[in-house]
Protein backbone atom coordinates (compact mmCIF):
# COMPACT_ATOMS: atom_id res chain seq x y z
CA UNK A 1 0.00 0.00 0.00
CA UNK A 2 1.33 3.44 -0.88
CA UNK A 3 2.04 5.96 1.86
CA UNK A 4 -0.83 8.37 2.39
CA UNK A 5 -3.45 5.99 0.99
CA UNK A 6 -6.03 4.63 3.35
CA UNK A 7 -7.23 1.09 3.20
CA UNK A 8 -10.82 0.83 1.98
CA UNK A 9 -13.39 -1.54 3.38
CA UNK A 10 -14.29 -2.69 6.85
CA UNK A 11 -11.65 -3.03 9.51
CA UNK A 12 -10.49 -6.36 10.86
CA UNK A 13 -12.36 -5.68 14.13
CA UNK A 14 -15.57 -4.92 12.22
CA UNK A 15 -15.28 -8.17 10.25
CA UNK A 16 -14.71 -10.10 13.48
CA UNK A 17 -17.75 -8.43 15.04
CA UNK A 18 -19.89 -9.35 12.05
CA UNK A 19 -18.77 -12.99 12.23
CA UNK A 20 -19.35 -13.16 15.99
CA UNK A 21 -22.80 -11.57 15.81
CA UNK A 22 -23.91 -13.81 12.93
CA UNK A 23 -22.73 -16.82 14.93
CA UNK A 24 -24.62 -15.46 17.95
CA UNK A 25 -27.89 -15.28 15.96
CA UNK A 26 -27.50 -18.85 14.73
CA UNK A 27 -26.51 -20.20 18.14
CA UNK A 28 -29.39 -18.37 19.83
CA UNK A 29 -31.95 -19.72 17.35
CA UNK A 30 -30.59 -23.24 17.86
CA UNK A 31 -30.54 -22.94 21.65
CA UNK A 32 -34.11 -21.62 21.65
CA UNK A 33 -35.26 -24.56 19.51
CA UNK A 34 -33.46 -26.98 21.83
CA UNK A 35 -35.17 -25.35 24.82
CA UNK A 36 -38.53 -25.61 23.05
CA UNK A 37 -39.12 -21.85 23.13
CA UNK A 38 -39.50 -19.14 20.53
CA UNK A 39 -36.46 -16.88 20.01
CA UNK A 40 -37.01 -13.25 20.95
CA UNK A 41 -37.72 -11.26 17.78
CA UNK A 42 -36.46 -8.08 19.47
CA UNK A 43 -33.17 -9.71 20.43
CA UNK A 44 -32.69 -11.29 17.03
CA UNK A 45 -33.33 -7.92 15.37
CA UNK A 46 -30.88 -6.16 17.71
CA UNK A 47 -28.16 -8.72 16.99
CA UNK A 48 -28.72 -8.44 13.22
CA UNK A 49 -28.58 -4.62 13.41
CA UNK A 50 -25.25 -4.81 15.24
CA UNK A 51 -23.90 -7.18 12.59
CA UNK A 52 -25.06 -4.89 9.78
CA UNK A 53 -23.16 -2.00 11.36
CA UNK A 54 -20.05 -4.10 12.04
CA UNK A 55 -20.40 -3.57 15.77
CA UNK A 56 -20.23 -5.96 18.67
CA UNK A 57 -23.35 -6.40 20.74
CA UNK A 58 -22.09 -5.15 24.11
CA UNK A 59 -25.44 -4.54 25.79
CA UNK A 60 -28.56 -6.68 25.73
CA UNK A 61 -31.68 -5.19 27.30
CA UNK A 62 -34.89 -7.18 27.10
CA UNK A 63 -38.32 -6.47 28.55
CA UNK A 64 -40.47 -9.36 27.43
CA UNK A 65 -41.63 -12.59 29.06
CA UNK A 66 -38.97 -15.02 27.87
CA UNK A 67 -39.60 -17.49 30.67
CA UNK A 68 -36.98 -19.74 32.18
CA UNK A 69 -36.32 -21.75 28.97
CA UNK A 70 -35.80 -18.56 26.95
CA UNK A 71 -33.45 -17.09 29.51
CA UNK A 72 -31.53 -20.37 29.71
CA UNK A 73 -31.14 -20.40 25.92
CA UNK A 74 -29.88 -16.81 25.96
CA UNK A 75 -27.41 -17.48 28.77
CA UNK A 76 -26.14 -20.63 27.07
CA UNK A 77 -25.14 -18.72 23.94
CA UNK A 78 -23.82 -15.67 25.81
CA UNK A 79 -21.36 -17.94 27.61
CA UNK A 80 -19.56 -18.28 24.26
CA UNK A 81 -19.93 -14.64 23.19
CA UNK A 82 -17.14 -12.55 24.74
CA UNK A 83 -18.34 -9.11 23.65
CA UNK A 84 -21.47 -8.71 25.79
CA UNK A 85 -20.69 -6.67 28.91
CA UNK A 86 -24.19 -5.67 30.03
CA UNK A 87 -27.27 -7.89 30.33
CA UNK A 88 -30.56 -6.34 31.45
CA UNK A 89 -33.61 -8.55 31.86
CA UNK A 90 -36.83 -6.73 32.78
CA UNK A 91 -40.16 -8.52 33.25
CA UNK A 92 -38.71 -11.68 31.67
CA UNK A 93 -40.39 -14.15 34.04
CA UNK A 94 -37.05 -15.73 34.92
CA UNK A 95 -38.21 -18.14 37.56
CA UNK A 96 -35.74 -20.15 39.58
CA UNK A 97 -34.28 -21.96 36.56
CA UNK A 98 -33.75 -18.70 34.65
CA UNK A 99 -32.12 -17.07 37.64
CA UNK A 100 -29.86 -20.09 38.00
CA UNK A 101 -28.85 -19.74 34.33
CA UNK A 102 -28.02 -16.04 34.79
CA UNK A 103 -25.99 -16.72 37.94
CA UNK A 104 -24.08 -19.52 36.20
CA UNK A 105 -23.31 -17.16 33.32
CA UNK A 106 -22.06 -14.51 35.73
CA UNK A 107 -19.83 -16.94 37.59
CA UNK A 108 -18.43 -18.38 34.34
CA UNK A 109 -17.62 -14.92 32.98
CA UNK A 110 -16.28 -13.47 36.21
CA UNK A 111 -12.78 -12.16 36.11
CA UNK A 112 -10.82 -11.50 39.28
CA UNK A 113 -10.89 -7.83 40.16
CA UNK A 114 -7.51 -6.24 40.37
CA UNK A 115 -6.20 -2.74 40.66
CA UNK A 116 -3.57 -1.73 38.12
CA UNK A 117 -0.41 -0.56 39.84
Amino acid sequence: MLPGKKKKGPSKAALENVQLTHALVSAYAGAARASLCRPSAALTRKIEEAAAKGRALECIALAEPLGAPGVQALCDVLAGYPKCRNLQLWRCALGDAGLDAVSTLLVAGARPWSRAA
